[in-house]
């Protein structure tokens, strides 16, 4: 199932290099997915309890912030060769990590930094050596 959805963000970000203005795009993909998650909602019916703080988290997590990521990331995507979108998207695990690090009260521990380091720093290379290889065949003749 990963490695699907890793081809699925895949495609996701080569189309949206085409996809026009990132917020129409999104916005649209939202409203594609509806069907979907209104069906599994029906399958899940007799497990679905909603209240309001859930359903006003389900709001601010998926139509507020996966948006607003989304969006940022189809404006970005736009900039950056495949490759170096490639390597940018494996930064994410790490990211979210840190995030909970910071907002949400995670204990950093050794382990985790060193993954964080070993990602990051791999991201940062690959994206270094991709500007580098951007440059050297700008300047051929």
């Amino acid at each position: 199932l990963m490695m699907a959805a890793g081809i699925a963000w895949g495609v996701y970000s080569l189309r949206g290099r085409h996809a026009g203005d990132p917020a129409r795009a999104t916005a649209g993909n939202f409203i594609r997915a509806v069907p979907f998650a209104t069906a599994l909602a029906a399958v899940m019916l007799q497990q679905l309890v909603a209240d309001t703080a859930g359903i006003g988290y389900a709001v601010a997590s998926g139509a507020v912030t996966s948006a607003t990521g989304y969006i940022i990331w189809y404006a970005a995507v736009k900039e950056l060769n495949a490759t170096t979108a490639a390597s940018v998207q494996l930064s994410v695990p790490a990211l979210t990590a840190l995030g909970g690090v910071a907002f949400l009260g995670e204990h950093l521990t050794w382990t985790l930094a060193l993954v964080c380091l070993g990602i990051l720093g791999g991201v940062g290379l690959a994206s270094l050596r991709g500007k580098r290889a951007k440059l050297a065949s700008e300047q051929r003749p």
